[in-house]
């Protein structure tokens, strides 16, 4: 009886803990906006370690909402996810998302080697967390999908023409 009852104790905090957690489905933004940007070898992130957005933005587009739904339902999807990848990752997009003013969760994109790094966890595949600076990111352990990749172009066409 009383490994059962620790056993419950254990599950409820885990229970907790994982309903706490952030997801792009979940979160509360009022705005969202793709950034097209110019990274280097020091600057791989829209958002920088101290919170702002990197200086090398060269173009932006406020995302409509009908977007932005998609996206965030393309990010808790399995299929989004199981693509190959390489290891460059230069990112050239980026995707804010904001409440007052305040980015709240960022997502970085690099088409050249097919991966995508978020703050929060991306529920449609497995991400692990990986340490940068002080905060932390997660990075999908697979590439994008052709569909994804296909969505994420035609919004990065958006801002490129």
């Amino acid at each position: 009886m009383k490994s059962f009852l620790i056993f419950l104790i254990f599950f409820t905090s885990i229970n907790a803990t994982c309903q706490q957690t952030k997801s792009f489905a979940t979160l509360k933004y009022d705005k969202v906006i793709l950034y097209n940007f110019n990274p280097n070898q020091n600057i791989t992130s829209i958002i920088q370690d101290d919170g702002k957005l990197t200086e090398s933005i060269t173009k932006q587009i406020v995302l409509e909402q009908s977007l932005v739904d998609a996206l965030n339902k393309k990010l808790g999807q399995r299929g989004s996810f199981g693509g190959g990848t390489r290891s460059c990752f230069l990112p050239h997009a980026g995707i804010v998302y904001y409440l007052k003013d305040t980015a709240v969760a960022y997502l970085n994109i690099c088409m050249d080697c097919n991966r995508i790094f978020s703050n929060i966890p991306i529920t449609g595949k497995k991400t692990g967390q990986v340490f940068r600076g002080s905060s932390s990111y997660y990075l999908a352990d697979d590439g994008m999908s052709n569909s994804f990749r296909t969505f994420l172009k035609l919004l990065i066409s958006k801002i490129t023409s």
